[in-house]
């Protein structure tokens, strides 16, 4: 598949344009890579769509960065507005092998600010519920109340209609094990995926990726042993009946608090029980996040 051998880096991103490098694997031979990128397209709106050609880099150290697309009047992805665009490319390999692949993408502008998350120049706050996705079938109630799902490690068909409904992914990856730096590989390529959960030692992987990365913490956790992995937010997990650490309420990194142990009969129970821990959790922890689980 693509995503097992190529990933996407976003660069520079105003209103007016955007730009994204398409990046080779260190350990692969690629010789080039050209194509094209259309669109965009969204169900919730009407687009006129333009074609944006592939442009072949060279003299790039090591593989990374192979090509890269200038987006102009680009149409970014958000919950509300989902818009994707068709990624066409074609790679010719050292052997002189020539692959053809398409994937749908998404263009973000997504990341932190001080304590918030930031979509849009815009601070978001997620609320959502733990989702077992062996029985999820999505709602038009779901969508409406711009709910986050917290996941394992989504299938290829989930993530193709968060990423087309405008559905927020945050993925639980703690099990991931010796496949994270393939799983963060393959789901970079959805705008959904928004955040990664990972332990403090799963940090320590090499791959960049384009979602953000959550060190997951207990509310035994100090200060000084948070502070001491890079992340970029804080996942806190609270048992039922724990209250946040006292620290957190100045942490000038995102939080996202996640009650386990909750009851709920199906994703919008589990929304409103996302709502009424936030008003639990005020005044004293202003967090990013939200998230009950069973």
């Amino acid at each position: 598949m693509l995503c097992e051998q190529l990933t996407l880096q976003p660069g520079h991103s105003v209103d007016s344009e955007a730009r994204i490098y398409v990046c080779g694997p260190k350990d692969r031979t690629i010789e080039s890579v050209q194509g094209s990128l259309r669109g965009p397209q969204c169900e919730f709106a009407r687009t006129l769509a333009a074609e944006h050609p592939v442009q072949r880099l060279s003299g790039q150290p090591e593989q990374e960065h192979l090509a890269q697309v200038l987006i102009t009047d680009p149409c970014y992805w958000t919950p509300q507005l989902p818009f994707r665009y068709e990624l066409n490319l074609e790679l010719q390999e050292a052997g002189g092998k020539i692959k053809t692949k398409t994937h749908q993408i998404g263009l973000r502008r997504w990341g932190t600010n001080g304590k918030h998350l930031w979509l849009e120049s815009k601070r978001t706050v997620l609320r959502g519920a733990g989702v077992d996705l062996a029985h999820f079938e999505e709602t038009d109630a779901v969508r409406q109340d711009q709910t986050a799902l917290l996941v394992s490690i989504p299938p290829n068909g989930l993530c193709d209609m968060a990423n087309r409904l405008g559905l927020p992914l945050v993925i639980d990856m703690c099990h991931s094990g010796a496949s994270l730096d393939a799983d963060l590989r393959r789901l970079t390529w959805n705008p959904a995926a928004l955040i990664a959960l990972l332990r403090p030692e799963q940090m320590q992987s090499t791959y960049q990726s384009s979602m953000l990365l959550a060190q997951c913490i207990a509310a035994s956790t100090t200060k000084s042993e948070a502070t001491s992995v890079e992340c970029d937010l804080y996942a806190l997990e609270l048992n039922p009946g724990e209250l946040p650490p006292l620290w957190l309420a100045t942490c000038q990194k995102p939080v996202l608090a996640i009650r386990r142990g909750t009851s709920y009969s199906d994703l919008l129970a589990g929304r409103m029980y996302s709502d009424r821990l936030q008003r639990e959790l005020a005044p004293q922890f202003d967090f990013s996040g939200y998230f009950v689980a069973t």
